[in-house]
């Protein structure tokens, strides 16, 4: 057998290696170990079973917003990738897709952002879908898409409409503003306004259409239910108020009497009343002003003095002359004569009581609600009508009772 020197030498360096290794310990400190084997995922040591696996990488999850959600065509839009819509991403490529119509805007080459901002097109469009391709940097990638659709400006339907406040008092033949608002506030001022009027207890027999224009001409005087109806540009639907009441006056253009109160009346009849200081009470009579019919209205002129005195307060009361069965009345204290709708505080003052009906009224303003009456050398009216029906008679006359402020 032919010796080999070199398979000698390297049986001896085996066993040399052997046996060093049984007798010197392992190193105590931490060692790196490089492991060439393929893994899609990432590597998990587990220390209780001295066992290195590979788990396989999860998706990236995705899902885009945008902003404006209902942009208008004059709107650019942003698509947000970030990290509170793709948690873990750190790399995006965007891509249109390719159902987009030609007015969508296109994708700029090579967007790589978190954010894709899409110019306005200036136009309306069908949805345009956008789509975002993102990864971690390493091997976990996700998907992600937002559709865009760029319209004209809506705006909810008008709901419960109302009068912002009670309409009136309206004069016949003079424009007047009335209010409406709905749910979602008032209609724009280019919003269309239709008035429909009714006489009480007839059919309609009128519409107006008004546009851009919040106001209404009544043409006749008397009670009249109105109710409008709204549309806006813009709005899906029309809007409608309740029906309400509204008192048309005849024109108050007159300075003296006597004066006419319209048609609805059978007469109106002008009783003067002069204010005079330094006296007690005053009187004047319907009788002496051609008596007051069951279909009548009568207007109390007063004739303020040239001086009023201050914080002074005063009445005016009317009675039942010759007293007759209780008949009920409305009667309003007023600056204008045939005004049966608001008194000088604004506020109707109706009262249906029966032989007698008192209203206060100061010189001053004042803390008690009290109708004030303080320009001199001006007139003022008391304006008085009997309910439909009550007076039974041929006529129900009053007496007029004035007390001087002292």
């Amino acid at each position: 057998m032919t010796h080999n020197p070199m398979r000698s030498g390297f049986a001896l360096l085996v066993a040399f290696a052997t046996a060093l290794s049984l007798v010197v310990p392992a190193p105590s400190h931490a060692v790196n170990v490089t492991i060439d084997a393929p893994c899609s995922g990432s590597w998990n040591w587990n220390q209780g079973t001295s066992t290195l696996s590979c788990v396989a990488a999860t998706g990236l999850s995705c899902s885009p917003t945008v902003s404006p959600a209902n942009p208008l065509p004059a709107n650019p839009v942003a698509i947000g990738a970030g990290a509170s819509q793709c948690p873990g991403a750190a790399t995006w490529a965007w891509t249109a897709d390719t159902t987009n119509v030609a007015a969508c805007p296109k994708v700029s080459a090579g967007s790589s952002s978190s954010t894709l901002n899409l110019a306005a097109p200036n136009v309306t469009t069908p949805a345009c879908t956008y789509k975002v391709a993102v990864t971690d940097g390493g091997a976990r990638t996700g998907t992600g898409s937002a559709s865009v659709t760029w319209t004209t400006a809506t705006t909810p339907a008008l709901a419960n409409c109302q009068f912002a406040s009670p309409p009136g008092p309206a004069t016949a033949g003079v424009a007047f503003p009335v209010t409406v608002v709905c749910d979602n506030g008032p209609p724009t001022n280019a919003a269309t306004f239709v008035w429909h009027q009714y006489c009480a207890g007839c059919a309609e027999t009128s519409s107006q259409t008004s546009t851009g224009s919040n106001t209404l001409t009544l043409p006749t005087t008397g009670s009249w239910y109105v109710w409008v109806s709204v549309a806006a540009a813009g709005n899906n639907g029309t809007g409608r108020t309740p029906l309400a009441l509204l008192q048309v006056n005849a024109a108050t253009t007159q300075t003296s009497g006597p004066y006419d109160c319209g048609a609805e009346f059978a007469n109106t009849r002008t009783v003067p009343l002069a204010w005079t200081n330094g006296v007690g009470n005053i009187h004047a009579y319907t009788a002496s002003a051609g008596h007051f019919g069951p279909n009548d209205a009568v207007v109390v002129e007063i004739a303020a003095p040239s001086q009023i005195g201050t914080s002074s307060s005063g009445w005016i009361s009317y009675y039942d002359s010759p007293p007759a069965p209780s008949v009920q009345r409305v009667a309003v204290l007023s600056d204008r004569a045939c005004d049966f709708t608001r008194g000088l505080d604004g506020a109707v003052r109706a009262f249906m009581g029966g032989n007698i009906g008192t209203i206060n009224f100061n010189t001053t303003p004042n803390d008690y609600g009290l109708p004030v009456m303080a320009v001199a050398n001006r007139k003022y009216f008391l304006n008085l009508k009997n309910v439909p029906g009550m007076c039974k008679e041929a006529y129900c006359d009053l007496d007029i009772e004035f007390s001087v402020p002292k």
